[in-house]
């Protein structure tokens, strides 16, 4: 396929295409394909057939530098528009960052934004699903401190022990159940 194929004279911006733009076809022209990578919002009207074949040697790089490529690409990841380099500085995109970005009216009890917007190591926010389940089975909640998951342990461990329940099996499986969970919670306190 090449340039001499293509009817030049049907070149449109129309919702409306009468014949395919294709040389020689008599089809009607419902499909439309761009001109080039610098008029993208010129078309020219295909049929099916002819879209296809049109679309398949079709390339929006051809021609292009490497260079030119990879702003191209980085361009199109912010859709073309203009973008500022995160920083620390006392500017941001141009403008002081004072102005709008006060945190001096933050309340902050944890002092996050004085240690950079980190929490510390000591105090771990999230939970997984193991340990809200350690943490139900000793009827306790996140955040907790390890003085309280003690003696919670030891109220279950006496009610549970076997030996109290003349060697039950469900009470030898439910305080295995209770020691896991103790393990799993103490890794979690807070001191």
């Amino acid at each position: 396929m090449g340039k001499e194929d293509i009817n030049l004279n049907r070149i449109e911006n129309s919702t409306d295409p009468a014949f395919c733009g294709w040389q020689g076809c008599r089809e009607i022209g419902k499909f439309r394909a761009p001109i080039s990578r610098q008029n993208l919002n010129q078309f020219y009207w295909f049929c099916l057939e002819h879209v296809r074949l049109y679309n398949s040697n079709w390339n929006y790089c051809e021609g292009m530098s490497e260079q030119c490529f990879e702003d191209s690409y980085r361009a199109d990841a912010t859709w073309n528009r203009p973008t500022w380099p995160m920083t620390s500085g006392t500017k941001i995109g141009g403008y002081n960052k004072s102005i709008f970005l006060n945190f001096d009216t933050i309340f902050d009890p944890f002092d996050f934004v004085e240690q950079g917007g980190t929490p510390s190591d000591e105090l771990n926010t999230t939970v997984s699903y193991t340990e809200k389940r350690a943490l139900r089975l000793l009827g306790l909640e996140f955040p907790v401190p390890k003085e309280e998951v003690k003696a919670r342990y030891k109220v279950l461990v006496k009610r549970h022990h076997p030996d109290r329940h003349g060697g039950d099996k469900d009470s030898e499986e439910m305080l295995k159940k209770i020691n896991e969970a103790y393990e799993t919670i103490m890794n979690l306190c807070v001191a």
